[in-house]
């Protein structure tokens, strides 16, 4: 959300919410894992945290008949996310609130699977939200998540460039997320780390989102540099970060596919 003088309280993530496209690791293919590894179909209620503007929620709505909620805390990215419910027909199956990550404004055992993408490392407790996914997942339910993962240590400079471009992303080992699993008491039944590659992740977004929503979002995107003086100087801040990327950032900072079952007890 923007501020009353015009500035951003972050343009990583008002930029896209205006834009009307966010990005998810790996894309389609995470996406897609996701369902898989959480066994959701046609019979499945699904709650997908920090849905941006609903890209991914409505694309697997859309694609499995299953009921899904999604959730953000950006009232800009709700609404983009409810427009899209409606451009594609699925309002009937895809509902969107705004809602915290780490306090989620549901009963316990509410739904069959928890998904976030590219969430939960952006919130400060880790283990809190992800207790708060256990608990309102169904027992014998899952919780996956595609979520930043080191695959080296981190030189003071890439933690500090991620932290500045990306909306204070904290990755974290896979071996902390395997913990905050087990404090949240779920069985790990996926864990799988990738290493980035710009390209691949590039092509991977594009299919999530579809070709026309990806041209859609530049001419919003051209349109706003265009026509507001604050939608393009903070732009221009974006896309100067990204030429400035530290050396070795790709080698060190990759995502991983974590997936829980929560216990029957």
């Amino acid at each position: 959300m923007r501020k009353k003088t015009g500035a951003f309280n972050h343009p990583y993530f008002d930029l896209q919410a205006e834009w009307g496209i966010t990005k998810h690791f790996n894309g389609i293919t995470s996406s897609e894992e996701l369902v898989r590894f959480c066994r959701i179909n046609r019979y499945s209620y699904v709650l997908d945290v920090g849905c941006g503007v609903g890209i991914s929620t409505c694309r697997i709505a859309k694609k499995h008949r299953c009921r899904m909620v999604g959730v953000d805390i950006s009232k800009r990215m709700v609404e983009r996310a409810q427009e899209r419910a409606i451009e594609t027909g699925i309002d009937d199956l895809a509902t969107f609130r705004e809602a915290n990550a780490a306090k989620l404004p549901f009963k316990n055992n509410s739904f069959d699977a928890v998904i976030a993408e590219s969430v939960t490392a952006f919130t400060k407790n880790k283990q809190k939200t992800l207790k708060e996914y256990a608990r309102v997942v169904k027992k014998g339910g899952y919780v996956g998540i595609v979520e930043s993962t080191w695959l080296q240590p981190p030189k003071p400079e890439i933690e500090n460039y991620l932290v500045r471009t990306m909306g204070s992303l904290h990755p974290a080992y896979e071996s902390e997320w395997k913990s905050w699993f087990k404090g949240a008491e779920l069985t790990l039944v996926e864990s799988r780390v990738v290493k980035m590659e710009v390209l691949k992740q590039g092509f991977a977004e594009w299919q999530l989102a579809g070709l026309l929503v990806f041209f859609r979002s530049m001419y919003r995107m051209i349109k706003l540099c265009a026509t507001r003086p604050e939608y393009r100087k903070a732009t221009i801040q974006l896309i100067k970060e990204a030429k400035r990327a530290p050396k070795g950032l790709t080698d060190t900072f990759g995502y991983g596919v974590y997936v829980g079952k929560k216990k029957m007890k």
